[in-house]
This record gives structure tokens, C-alpha cells and sequence, in this order.
């Protein structure tokens, strides 16, 4: 599995924490936020390991002995996020979702209404 580094804030804070996990973003998300009072959401994931290097460049906006950061510009943590990672960050939705992540479940109904709709339309 390919290692992802992702940028997740807390609540409507300056607060970011800079991590990484070889499995969902969406489940890290989930694990933290069982510890967390504020929403947290993810602002941006990339594919590939760089956290050790945005951890080096935000060194002094690091909380100490936690892997969260002051931010005062995240559009400047993303902009520097993209110089070291060489791409675009990953398209996902703000639970950590990728475009591709659902549970199996959640096509149940929509099979049940296309099988109605043939049902219905070889009545005519």
C-alpha cells in the first residue's frame, strides 16, 4: 500500500495535524477523532510520503511533543505541501472519503429501484 500524507484541522481553528498512514484517511480520520472535542476535517491528502519534510519546514509552529501545528496561512502549508510532493494533492471529501471509498450497502436501494424499473417497463 502506498503511503499517504494528509493535512487534517481541527474544528474552525488554526490547528493542523501533518500525518501519514498506509490505510484509509478516513479511518485515521475516525481514530482521531474519538480523542478529539473539536470536528476535525481533512483539508488536503497527498499519495505519497512527505511528512517528514513538511514536519522540518513547520518546526516552530509545532506543538510540542504532538504531531499539530499552528498555522497562520494554510494556503501556504498547501502551496509548500505541492513544491515537495512534485503533484496535486489527492481528490476527498472532507471525512477522508477517496471519490471511490462507499460501504456495499449503500447500493442496495439503487439496485432494487433499477430492478423495479425494468419490472414496470416489461409490463408494457
Amino acid at each position: 500500500m502506498t503511503t499517504k500524507t494528509y493535512i487534517i484541522q481541527a474544528g474552525d481553528t488554526n490547528y493542523y495535524k501533518i500525518g501519514k498512514t498506509k490505510r484509509s484517511v478516513h479511518k485515521r480520520l475516525k481514530e482521531l477523532q474519538t480523542g478529539s472535542k473539536d470536528k476535525l476535517t481533512v483539508h488536503i491528502v497527498f499519495n505519497e510520503d512527505i511528512e517528514v519534510e513538511l514536519h522540518k519546514k513547520y518546526t516552530l509552529s509545532r506543538l510540542k511533543g504532538t504531531e499539530w501545528f499552528l498555522i497562520a496561512d494554510i494556503n501556504e502549508l498547501t502551496a509548500n505541501a505541492e513544491k515537495i510532493a512534485h503533484a496535486e494533492p489527492m481528490e476527498m471529501s472532507d471525512d477522508g472519503r477517496e471519490p471511490w471509498e462507499f460501504k456495499w450497502w449503500m447500493t442496495i436501494p439503487a439496485l432494487g429501484f433499477i430492478y423495479f424499473c425494468e419490472f414496470v417497463a416489461g409490463l408494457f
